[in-house]
Order: structure tokens, then C-alpha cells, then sequence
């Protein structure tokens, strides 16, 4: 048989690489199942642990605590101040970088062991773990403040990311990760309230006080729904020419169980 120049048989080969081994499906799965879980423990903007991990980190100290295997330790409250200004005048892309670079310093400031997370917002909670005296705490605290003055660029603007952090320190009443959570928050108010960058540390007596906070709003609210209150306009005359120049609003509440006051619940 006689082949043409066209009908020739090409003596050219076309190799097809050998197919490899596939990922086994459960591969894929394992992987899959790392990831939500790890989605589902960590904040997705600062890369840190969230809320629910955190609680349960220091729900494990707590029940180390209770059986005598652990040491002491230590619960942070951090609170970015003026965060909300800087979302406003800034950007909200600002903001977002500002607490990306507060939890790297945190995480800058901290030992491996211990934990760091975003609770909600422009709060973060420390838990220090095998503390060997409670002054160690302290001294975390006065690193994180140091640490944060450093001023940092975002868009042109020089920021300092100031701060107020509260203490709680654990002992034996501590039952619920809750607890914790709560003293080291009143701490934090605490220092809020002093009006500059700075730390304190529960003690006992933040326990009366917001106490008795919240008996006043409780009976406040009681009040106002009961419409205990009335005001009035008292004159207030001009002692040269006697005349009146203005007046004083007075908040004034009917309790059931006397007469009138003026200013204040009782």
C-alpha cells in the first residue's frame, strides 16, 4: 500500500502526563472542619480569639483552679478610648486598621501561653495564666499602656491608640468565667472614670458601689413608669430691679410612701 505526503502517519507522539494520586475525600473534609472551627473560635478582622474561646479558656482555669492544679491568675479588660471618633472622622477602614495594630501590640506584650482576644468592638480581654504573684499582672498591664502610646500612621493622621484596662485578679469566689469577666469589667469602669490612660484593680468595695448603681436606676425606672415625677419652675428674680431674670427647673419625685422630694430618689 502506498501512502501520500498527506496521508503518512504522523510520527509525532503527544504524552499525556500519568494522573497522581487524588486527595483521599476525607482529606478534604478534615481540612474543611479545621477551618470552620477555627472560624468559629477566632475574630475575623484582628486574627485573635474571640469571645467564646476566651470563655472557655478561662472556664478551664477556673476548674484547674478549684481542683488545686493551677496557679493564679488574671483577667484584663481593655477599652480603646475614643474609638468612635476616629470611625467618624476618620473611616471606618481606619478604624479597623487601628484595632488590627492594637491586638498585634497586645499579642507583643503577652507570653505565649496566655490569651488575647477581641470581646466586641474596641474591647479585648487578656487572660493571664500561672501567674507567680499577682504584682505580675500589674506589670502586664503597665507594658500594654507603655506600648500602646506609640503613635502609628493611618492614612496621613497620626493616632494614639489610648486605653484603660481593668484587673481582676482570681479568688475563690470566682465560679463562672461570667464572674470574672464582670469584676475586671467594673475595674475597668473604674478607670474610666478617672479620665485618663490608665489600669485599676478590683477590690470588694467596686462590688457596693455598683450595687448601689443599679438599685438607683432600678428605682428610677420605677419611678418614671409609675410617673412619680413632677416638675416645676421656680422664679429666679433679679435682686436689683426685681424682676424675674429666669427660671430653675425642679425634678421632683412623689414617693408612695411620703411626701414630695426634690432631687433625687428616696
Amino acid at each position: 500500500m502506498t501512502f501520500g505526503r498527506d496521508d503518512a502517519p504522523s510520527s509525532t507522539l503527544s504524552l499525556v502526563p500519568a494522573p497522581g494520586p487524588s486527595p483521599e475525600p476525607g482529606d478534604d473534609v478534615k481540612r474543611l472542619q479545621e477551618e470552620l472551627l477555627h472560624a468559629a473560635l477566632h475574630d475575623g478582622l484582628t486574627g485573635l480569639a474571640n469571645r467564646r474561646l476566651f470563655l472557655d479558656r478561662l472556664h478551664a482555669a477556673l476548674t484547674q483552679r478549684a481542683q488545686g492544679e493551677g496557679r493564679s491568675f488574671a483577667v484584663l479588660f481593655l477599652d480603646v478610648d475614643r474609638f468612635k471618633s476616629i470611625n467618624e472622622t476618620i473611616g471606618f477602614q481606619a478604624g479597623d486598621r487601628l484595632l488590627v495594630e492594637v491586638a498585634r501590640r497586645l499579642e507583643a506584650c503577652l507570653r505565649s501561653r496566655d490569651t488575647v482576644a477581641r470581646f466586641g468592638g474596641d474591647e479585648f480581654t487578656i487572660l493571664l495564666e500561672d501567674l507567680e504573684d499577682e504584682q505580675e499582672a500589674v506589670r502586664v498591664a503597665d507594658r500594654i499602656l507603655a506600648r500602646l502610646q506609640d503613635r502609628l500612621e493611618i492614612d496621613g493622621h497620626r493616632v494614639v491608640a489610648h486605653a484603660c484596662i481593668g484587673i481582676a485578679l482570681s479568688k475563690p469566689g470566682h465560679t463562672r468565667p461570667e464572674d470574672v469577666v464582670r469584676d475586671a469589667d467594673r475595674a475597668l469602669q473604674k478607670a474610666k472614670a478617672l479620665g485618663k490612660p490608665g489600669f485599676q484593680v478590683f477590690d470588694s468595695a467596686m462590688d457596693g458601689r455598683a450595687m448601689s448603681l443599679a438599685q438607683l436606676e432600678a428605682a428610677l425606672r420605677h419611678a418614671l413608669d409609675r410617673e412619680e415625677f413632677r416638675t416645676h419652675y421656680q422664679p429666679i428674680v433679679s435682686v436689683k430691679g426685681g424682676k424675674v431674670a429666669g427660671f430653675e427647673v425642679l425634678l421632683w419625685r412623689r414617693s408612695p410612701n411620703g411626701p414630695a422630694r426634690n432631687g433625687g430618689v428616696q
